[in-house]
């Protein structure tokens, strides 16, 4: 018996797995690219005038790691799983 052998735990796993591909995946890398954009300013800042910014760091570090926490949750709840796209 595997881990989605239960039919209707399947499918309402396979309607979050469509959720999370569609709506937060997308969010979440948008939101990283923010952050990268945001470090990106903090270590232009740093170069030019010398001051480093603790705060902007682990703000943009935190929106950096946004889309690896939703990948992750994503690999836990198993949305890869091959047993999650059997009919």
């Amino acid at each position: 018996m595997g881990r989605f052998s239960h039919r209707p735990a399947r499918l309402k796993r396979q309607e979050e797995s469509k959720l999370f591909a569609s709506v937060l995946m997308p969010m979440a890398w948008i939101t990283g690219v923010i952050g990268l954009a945001g470090m990106g300013a903090v270590f232009l800042l740093y170069s030019i005038s010398n001051e480093w910014s603790h705060r902007g760091f682990t703000a943009c570090l935190g929106l950096i790691l946004i889309p690896l926490v939703v990948f992750a949750l994503r690999v836990v709840r198993g949305h890869y799983s091959s047993g999650l796209r059997e009919p």
